[in-house]
């Protein structure tokens, strides 16, 4: 398979993964079954409209927006790079009122975490299937051209 279309193709499924977390998170926890102690540490926080269920309905709904501006592929970095810091900022907040969230197997920062790295797959997947200057290449994070990653070129160096 051609390297760029296997880019695309991971691009594709980070992107389409990282939008469904996105969209289930906004719309389950969010509304369909709203979690009580999401709104006992919205509460702990003070930082709330109206009331801390109002809150998580509007965080929701936020969450969910995120998901689907993802999902369309509309400028892309743009929709990665904002849900990162919304959940940066939601983090932020959660560890200011309760810390003892962060650990744990399904604790914010593990979680957080992998939505931050599938979030930089997403953008450095759309960069180099664009092609053109010079890439971070995706399991080194080492920079060169993008013909160096897909090895095109290489007979005309040899050549040289």
């Amino acid at each position: 398979m051609d390297p760029i279309e296997s880019i695309r193709r991971i691009g594709l499924v980070s992107r389409l993964s990282l939008g469904t977390v996105w969209l289930y998170q906004g719309i389950v926890p969010k509304w369909l079954q709203p979690l009580l102690f999401e709104q006992e540490v919205v509460r702990a926080t003070g930082l709330y409209l109206g009331s801390p269920a109002l809150m998580i309905e509007l965080v929701g709904m936020a969450e969910t927006l995120l998901g689907l501006w993802i999902l369309s592929g509309w400028r892309i970095r743009q929709s990665c790079l904002c849900a990162s810091l919304f959940m940066l900022t939601m983090q932020v907040l959660v560890v200011w009122s309760r810390p003892d969230l962060m650990i744990g197997p399904f604790g914010c920062l593990i979680k957080n975490l992998s939505l931050f790295a599938a979030a930089w797959v997403v953008i450095e997947c759309e960069k180099a299937a664009r092609g053109g200057g010079r890439k971070t290449h995706l399991v080194t994070g080492c920079h060169s051209s993008l013909e160096e990653i897909t090895g095109e070129g290489e007979e005309d160096a040899a050549q040289a």
